[in-house]
């Protein structure tokens, strides 16, 4: 892949042996100021040129990204599982504020839209992230329990007796 002044990858797998990776790119060369993404169909031993993903905006950060295959809930044979992507990052092109986890119903992660605001207000930090699938946990949860899990860095103070005096030192985790 085209990855010149690309930093902090994240990969999740496709289906059939296909991977998307994202990518931040350095301040210095971000022309989008958004993620860019480069999908695999072998494996990973080879990939796409990088290209840019304009509905990932980025101020130069680390997201996260997490692909996922879920059954068909109609029970119709006919209908493939459906594809569900998500990915946390800053919702700014400018700054590391406003965390928010975006998703995708297109099975190569290239058409992202904001589903589910993170921060308490648009101006809360919010930096690195970690999503995951908490669907896998044994005992799997019940059915109204949530299904993704995200851990992010943050500024402000969600623990009455934390004192947050860096520029992330505070680790939250959300679930939803």
């Amino acid at each position: 892949a085209d990855v010149e002044y690309m930093a902090e990858p994240q990969i999740s797998a496709l289906s059939g042996g296909a991977e998307v990776a994202l990518f931040g790119r350095s301040n210095e060369q971000m022309s989008c100021r958004c993620q860019n993404s480069a999908h695999s169909t072998d494996g990973g031993a080879h990939w796409s040129r990088a290209s840019n993903l304009t509905s990932l905006p980025s101020p130069g950060c680390q997201g996260s990204v997490l692909m996922l295959q879920r059954s068909a809930t109609t029970g119709d044979t006919r209908e493939p599982p459906a594809v569900v992507g998500y990915y946390s990052g800053p919702n700014s092109a400018s700054e590391r504020v406003n965390m928010t986890v975006w998703a995708t119903a297109d099975a190569g992660g290239k058409v992202w839209a904001p589903a589910h605001r993170v921060a308490a207000d648009s101006s809360e930090s919010g930096s690195y992230s970690c999503i995951e699938d908490l669907s896998t946990l044994s005992p799997p949860p019940h059915a109204k329990s949530p299904s993704v899990g995200l851990l992010w860095e943050t500024t402000l103070e969600h623990d009455a007796g934390a004192k947050c005096t860096g520029g992330g030192c505070n680790i939250v985790f959300t679930a939803f």
